[in-house]
């Protein structure tokens, strides 16, 4: 509407606020939800009961896994994968504890911390980085999406993901089945989860295979087809040998990337995957058995300890690196200021133009070796080497370029070569929700040669077909 006064025209305009949508709203509110979750665990007494503990961390759970939600692709995005898998194994024990009281406390050792002061700094840490995804998952969702690349389209031919898959699978076969024929023979599989460790422990070759075998069922997937049918046969078998024995991780990891390819394509909806996390949960309360005892645990009555409340315990104790750096730190342990991230590279360089890097079991730059050196193989945790490099704003840093990096892959296009990119970034950090960061890079490497090989053999092809048509 205009006005007139002192013959200068004024116009007055209305100020409208554009409405929230819902996907804006809901973040919001699970934001909210995880800082008021990261106050409680601040301000709550330092001893506190387990109840409390467990409440406060599954609010902060709760929070995170509202803000990644994706409704497009269910229970299958790759943020709520993430953050399912980081929630459960480092919220499980407390919550089985809170529950179950000392019934499940199912690991070995002296298991006292889990009800003493040092939890609580613990606590605050998970809070934090719960926090610290939720941030990362929120920027993330505010980029542009990535377009297709034109090699996806009809007029060229794309890489040939299925053919890179399947040359990975034979090359981790290989490699695995090395190992075990190193460590022993096939004899190995039957023995425990302890004295499989460390019959392959020695053989880096083992670890490099297991990535390949879950890149290359992942690519193999992501090709649709038959390609994915046999990706999908592939876990199968994998998921035959390696739970008897224990190997969680090796299964768990991997399966869920390819329920993220999955995802991409249909909508997977939460109840039925709730049905069957009930029973996974509870097989791991009986597979802790072959871990010690190997089969023969189930053959003595350990098939009998059908508790998921133990399963969820047991995938828990990632909370315990947590617990033990922050101990460390309390004590005045200096920082790393982020040099376990790139340790191994920066060892590849000494090896090469200075002479040669210190013995890997003694460099304490590997995150893991420190903890392997101070405690024992405990395993490891993106928050706790997040503390142990740069205190509590170091591990939130880390923990937002996590849920940045996994909102980024949760919004690429449907394609084979998309969903590689994805399995690519996503199964390292995966795999990385309990152990240390130092293999990381290298996996990261391990699955660009792949797309390169997939380049590759699509350029070969191409060239192969154009010289039969002259």
């Amino acid at each position: 509407m205009a006005t007139k006064s002192l013959g200068v025209a004024r116009t007055e305009t209305k100020l409208t606020v554009a409405p929230v949508g819902p996907v804006v709203f809901r973040r919001l509110v699970g934001l909210v939800v995880g800082i008021i979750a990261l106050l409680l665990s601040t301000v709550l007494p330092e001893v506190q009961s387990a109840t409390s503990q467990a409440c406060v961390l599954v609010l902060a759970w709760a929070g995170c896994a509202i803000v990644c939600w994706r409704g497009a692709s269910g229970v299958g995005g790759a943020s709520t994968a993430y953050v399912a898998v980081f929630g459960v194994f480092h919220t499980g024990l407390v919550l089985a504890f809170a529950l179950g009281g000392d019934s499940a406390l199912v690991g070995g050792g002296d298991n006292r911390w889990i009800s003493s002061e040092l939890v609580n700094p613990a606590i605050v840490a998970v809070c934090a980085a719960f926090t610290g995804l939720t941030l990362g998952t929120i920027v993330g969702a505010l980029l542009p999406r990535t377009r297709a690349l034109s090699i996806e389209g009809p007029v060229k031919s794309p890489p040939r993901i299925d053919q890179a898959g399947g040359i990975a699978v034979v090359l981790g076969l290989i490699l695995v089945g090395k190992a075990l024929l190193d460590g022993g023979g096939i004899g190995v599989l039957f023995s425990g989860y302890g004295q499989f460790l460390e019959a392959v422990s020695g053989d880096g070759m083992f670890g490099y295979g297991v990535v390949l075998l879950g890149m290359g069922t992942a690519f193999l997937v992501s090709s649709g087809g038959r390609a994915r049918q046999c990706g999908w046969w592939v876990m199968l078998g994998i998921a035959v040998v390696g739970l008897p024995l224990g190997m969680r991780g090796t299964i768990l990891f991997p399966l869920t990337v390819l329920i993220v390819i999955e995802a991409k394509s249909r909508r997977l909806p939460l109840l039925p995957f709730l049905g069957l996390g009930y029973l996974a949960l509870a097989s791991i309360s009986v597979l802790r058995q072959t871990r010690v005892d190997g089969i023969g645990g189930l053959l003595s009555g350990g098939w009998t300890d059908f508790l998921p409340l133990h399963g969820l315990a047991e995938m828990g104790y990632s909370l315990y690196p947590t617990v033990v750096v922050q101990n460390w730190m309390a004590s005045g342990l200096e920082p790393m200021n982020g040099i376990t991230y790139f340790a191994p590279l920066v060892r590849f360089v000494e090896g090469i133009f200075l002479g040669g890097a210190p013995a890997a079991e003694s460099d304490y730059r590997l995150f893991n070796v420190e903890v392997a050196n101070r405690v024992g193989q405990i395993g490891g945790s993106p928050v706790a080497e997040g503390l142990r490099n740069g205190g509590m704003v170091g591990m939130v840093i880390l923990m937002t370029i996590i849920g940045l990096l996994i909102a980024y892959v949760d919004r690429l296009p449907n394609s084979p070569f998309y969903s590689a990119v994805t399995a690519i970034v996503l199964l390292p950090l995966l795999i990385g929700v309990r152990n240390s960061f130092a293999p990381t890079l290298s996996q990261w490497m391990i699955g660009g040669l792949l797309l390169l090989l997939a380049a590759g053999l699509r350029t070969a092809q191409t060239k192969e077909r154009g010289i039969r048509g002259v």
